[in-house]
Order: structure tokens, then sequence, then C-alpha cells
């Protein structure tokens, strides 16, 4: 039998025509395996088409209604976007008054030589550089200089590191490479000549008070060969250490040329005993 489509969209078979202008028709109905099957009441019908249609109205309704979801897709996303910058331009808000907090108190606990030497610093001003191991005293370097790095083919520029304090000082730490690895040293960074002299100056004092024993005539002489003052007491105690540590020296030698003294002896002692 042959199936038709009615204005509504269903579809029909015609069982047979009326007259001129109408048909009989059975509406066709699908199985859930999927066959189509004519079952229903039989109808009459004057229009019938070879393949589904629909109204105008029907399509402009339709455009309309994917008008309208696009519409709502365009403003569910300018609405997430919106939240989006919102929670973004919190987050903004918090971290700058967290940071500007951090900095305002970070301002007032700052010292003031430190904060002038870190201004030096940004503007280029530092002729100087020194390493600072704690108990060491160390030759400076040009400040230039000690932050190259030639471990490739170009010349590189050392990574300079600043820390703050809690008592209000800031530390300058300076990276073994221009990356950042092999680890850091904490440097002091020096701007003029007079400055120099009176960091070794300062430099020898603050060892000799935290131990004595700890100071060396090789710190004394790097020092006073860049305009450090050294006291004569420290200058004393420096030439004692040095003698004490030079009969240690002896001493430890004399006991290992006593030794091997003997075993020299005592070697030849058995050669001859063996002939």
């Amino acid at each position: 039998m042959e199936s038709k489509f009615l204005s509504d969209g269903r579809k029909v078979t015609i069982i047979g025509q009326l007259n001129n202008t109408e048909w009989i028709v059975q509406e066709v109905f699908v199985t859930a395996q999927g066959d189509e099957i004519p079952s229903g009441e039989r109808f009459t019908t004057k229009s019938l088409h070879d393949s589904p249609v629909e109204t105008y109205k029907d399509r402009q309704e339709k455009k309309l209604n994917e008008s309208i979801r696009t519409l709502q897709n365009k403003e569910t996303a300018v609405q997430e976007s919106i939240k989006k910058l919102e929670r973004e331009r919190i987050a903004y808000e918090k971290t700058f008054k967290s940071t500007k907090a951090l900095s305002d108190s970070l301002l007032k606990q700052i010292d003031e030589g430190a904060l002038n030497l870190l201004c030096d610093v940004m503007a280029g001003n530092v002729k100087y550089l020194v390493e600072d191991s704690g108990y060491g005293v160390y030759e400076p370097k040009l400040f230039l200089d000690a932050i190259k790095s030639y471990d490739s083919y170009d010349i590189e520029i050392k990574l300079l590191s600043l820390f703050g304090r809690s008592n209000g000082s800031l530390v300058y730490k300076m990276n073994q490479y221009y990356d950042g690895s092999g680890g850091s040293r904490e440097v002091i960074l020096i701007r003029t000549d007079e400055e120099l002299a009176q960091y070794y100056t300062d430099k020898v004092k603050s060892i000799y008070e935290k131990n004595p024993n700890y100071i060396s005539m090789s710190y004394i002489n790097v020092a006073k060969k860049y305009g450090g003052i050294v006291a004569q007491d420290i200058i004393e105690t420096a030439q004692a250490v040095k003698v004490e540590s030079l009969k240690s020296n002896i001493e430890e030698h004399r006991k290992k040329f006593e030794a091997s003294t003997k075993e020299l002896d005592d070697f030849i002692g058995e050669i001859t005993c063996t002939k």
C-alpha cells in the first residue's frame, strides 16, 4: 500500500479514493522494533503529501525558538563570564590589599640605611660586592665583574635576590649561575671605598667579639689592605692564635717525624737480621 503524509506530519497508508478530492487513509504507527504498521480507525482526508511538510507558521515558530535558545545560550555564557570576571576582581582586590598592607608594614620596619642602599642598587650606584659567610673575611670584587657568569658562550648576569628580615634589615644573595641554579651565597653590597674600609673594620671586630679564637691574621691582613682599622688587642690575639697554631703544627709534625724515624730504624733492623 502507498504511504503519504498529512499536513500535520502524520504518516498514513492510502486505503482507497473516496472521490476526486478525498482519500480513505489509515495512520501508520511504529513498533518498538521499528516496524511500521497501519492501525486505528480509517478516516478521510483531502491533503496528502509525498514527504513531511510544515506550515509557514510552524517554520517561523521553529526559527523563533532556535533564536531564543541561541540568545539564551549567549546570555548564559555572558553571565558566566561576568561571574568569572567578578571572582577575578575580588581575588585581585584581596591580593592588592594584602600586598599593600605587607609593603606598608615592611616600609615601616625597614631600616632607612637598608632602604637607601636598595635605591642605590636599583640606580647602579654599587661599586663592590663581598661574599659574607659569617666568620670568613674575603677579598672584595668589583660589582659588575662579580655578577657576570661565563658558564655559557655568552656572558650572562647572575641572579641577585633580595630578602627581608624581621628586624628590618635587607639581605642580598647571589646565585652561582645566571639561571638561579647552583645555590646562593649572602653578599654585601658596598658603594664607596670608605664604606668598604668601614665594612672590614666592623667585620673583624664582629668576629673577634663572637669568638676571639676565630680571628686570624689572614682576616686582619685583608681588612687592613682595604683600609680597615683593627684594634691592637685584636691583632695581638690573632698573633697569639697564630703562634699557638704553629706550635701545634710543629708538635704534630715532630711526633710524625719521630714515628717515621722509629719506623725506619725498625725496618733497617729487620733488613740487617735477614742478611
